[in-house]
């Protein structure tokens, strides 16, 4: 009996030093994490912080693996344990922020936006993503001076230049819109938003070769866009090309079937080339996908 109780200690002595320690437990979390195994990860980071309840970068990964498993409320949780134990966590703040603008808290997300800028104002990335967030909130001063400042930080940040040049359309200063998406399409030459974006300026400039130029190019990297042949069909109708407007509307219309305001438009330009059939056909079809202006058209050209 007493060589049995020897034998049981030992175990048990055996078992504890084989016991895993919190930074143990992190490394095997992490390691989970790049193999994209989440769960697994988590199970680790849990462990890590049952043996060490102020292990911040633990609450910080398993944070991030919540994440990614579209676990918000969870990483947000996470994030904030880890900055209530590092008041100055850059990452996990920067990461809580994006968290929120996830799940539409917009105010709080700009209030950890504007933490991190505080902890580092030279964190392009923070005023870039604190401008998104003023744009949700219709705060578009806010959101042009964020773009700028990261723009100021990072010369070459299409998407923030893309970003301004939206808001700046959006306020009919076209020119200036055009100028930002420039500086975009400098830096990435298959910005195809961008080169879009810029052709419609043009067009609202009356600069039609200007924007059927930059149709043009963006069909050449995304040929499979039905809206960029539908705004290149804009553009020439009002250049007088109706054949050209023609072709585009039925290259947006045989990539999708029930584009109503393809259907319209060829209608139209049908109609100015003088096939009033056609023109009347595709006026029905516009009124039949729903498109109440066509409704107007077609009762009041074709019955």
């Amino acid at each position: 009996m007493q060589r049995m109780l020897g034998i049981i200690c030992f175990a048990a002595i055996i078992n504890i030093c084989n016991c895993q320690t919190a930074e143990e437990y992190f490394d095997s979390g992490v390691l989970k994490a790049l193999s994209e195994s989440n769960k697994g990860a988590i199970d680790d980071f849990t462990k890590a912080i049952i043996l060490n309840p102020r292990y911040s970068k633990a609450f910080y990964n398993r944070g991030v693996a919540k994440e990614k498993m579209i676990d918000y409320q969870g990483a947000i949780d996470d994030y904030s344990h880890a900055i209530e134990i590092n008041i100055n966590y850059e990452d996990a703040i920067y990461n809580r922020a994006v968290v929120k603008g996830y799940i539409a808290d917009y105010q709080g997300a700009i209030v950890d936006y504007t933490r991190v800028i505080e902890i580092n104002p030279n964190y392009s990335k923070a005023f870039f993503n604190r401008g998104v967030i003023k744009g949700y909130l219709n705060d578009s001063i806010g959101e042009i001076a964020d773009y700028s400042d990261a723009i100021s930080l990072n010369p070459d940040y299409s998407k923030a230049y893309f970003n301004r040049g939206r808001v700046l359309e959006k306020f009919g200063d076209y020119q200036s819109a055009i100028d930002d998406y420039d500086k975009a399409i400098e830096i990435d030459a298959e910005f195809v938003d961008a080169i879009c974006n810029r052709g419609l300026c043009s067009h609202k400039l009356g600069k039609y070769s200007d924007a059927i130029f930059d149709f043009d190019k963006a069909i050449e990297i995304s040929s499979e866009d039905y809206v960029l042949y539908y705004n290149r069909g804009n553009s020439k109708i009002e250049s007088f090309d109706y054949e050209g407007a023609i072709n585009d509307y039925s290259k947006a219309i045989e990539l999708n079937h029930n584009y109503a305001d393809a259907f319209f438009n060829r209608g139209i330009a049908k109609g100015r080339n003088g096939d009033l059939e056609g023109a009347c056909e595709d006026l029905k079809v516009a009124s039949e996908l729903g498109l109440p202006r066509a409704v107007d058209v077609y009762q009041a050209g074709c019955n």
